[in-house]
């Protein structure tokens, strides 16, 4: 696979070409004249032939771009030539974000970085993903989380670490905490930077035992924000995590247990569509609008 900067160096060349295409074809260009035979007016119609470092193009696009508005692009990633990426096109950052800590520092990092850009550091919008494994007890939420990952295989988290980290625990004692000074001073270089960083990251706060570490976010999953409790839990950290200017959002993921999902929906939406932290019903038919109007 290319390293990280070439993949982004193909993406924005990628990103740039899409543009075009969908500019290519603007929708004023219809006419659908049936009597005189006429679809559109051609001249409005303008051609794209891209030839590039990675991509190779010969437009217009052949269909008309729709009407009023705009497609949003939508980002993931947060590793350096990801953020950067984002800042300069992106209009949602859908990232891994395990504490509200590297969310805080996520968002102010992008709306610099967007800003440098020559865009407004509101422009951009961080969304992070949110797994949740609720219900009605912690006790209850704790026992399907643990359900849902008591079969995980072992050894494949563990050479995951030691791809991301450098650090090879296979023979770790149990009893012996995992700590920054067991980290390698050269992380290698993993196939997700994000992901690396931010597992670095916790072993470096926190001294954790290898079946503590087996079971964080930044080992089970993606690093994602996660919630393992009652529907209250849920709606704190929502509400505290979005009173401290941390998100704009979250994309949820219930897991665990069908009674996860419906809590989800039966249950916190309610409660957040009634604090106000979400809206009570849509103003518009596209993305788009929805993600323009919380300007």
């Amino acid at each position: 696979m290319p390293d990280a900067d070439e993949r982004y160096a193909r993406a924005a060349e990628f990103t740039e070409l899409v543009h075009q295409l969908w500019g290519s074809f603007p929708f004023e260009a219809l006419t659908i004249d049936r009597a005189n035979g006429c679809y559109a007016d051609t001249t409005q119609v303008r051609p794209v032939n891209h030839e590039g470092t990675y991509l190779k193009v010969k437009g217009p696009l052949n269909l008309p771009a729709f009407p009023g508005t705009r497609i949003p692009l939508i980002q993931a990633g947060a590793s350096e030539s990801g953020r950067d990426f984002a800042a300069s096109v992106a209009d949602l950052v859908f990232a891994p974000t395990p504490d509200k800590e590297a969310a805080l520092e996520l968002r102010r990092d992008l709306g610099r970085r967007a800003e440098r850009h020559g865009r407004s550091a509101q422009a951009i919008r961080l969304l992070p993903g949110l797994s949740l494994y609720l219900a009605d007890t912690r006790e209850q939420a704790r026992a399907v989380f643990m359900q849902t990952h008591g079969r995980m295989n072992r050894a494949r988290k563990l050479a995951s670490i030691k791809e991301m980290t450098g650090l090879d625990l296979a023979d770790w004692p149990l009893d012996r905490p995992v700590t920054r000074a067991d980290l390698p001073v050269v992380a290698p270089d993993a196939s997700s930077r994000t992901h690396s960083s931010l597992l670095r990251r916790l072993i470096e706060r926190e001294s954790l035992s290898i079946d503590q570490l087996l079971l964080r976010p930044e080992v089970i999953s993606a690093a994602h924000w996660q919630v393992v409790g009652t529907v209250d839990d849920a709606f704190e950290q929502i509400a505290d995590w979005a009173a401290s200017g941390a998100i704009d959002g979250f994309i949820a993921a219930p897991g665990g247990s069908v009674e996860s999902l419906n809590l989800f929906l039966d249950q916190l939406m309610p409660r957040l569509v009634q604090a106000g932290l979400f809206r009570k019903g849509y103003s518009g038919s596209t993305f788009a609008h929805h993600l323009d109007e919380q300007d």
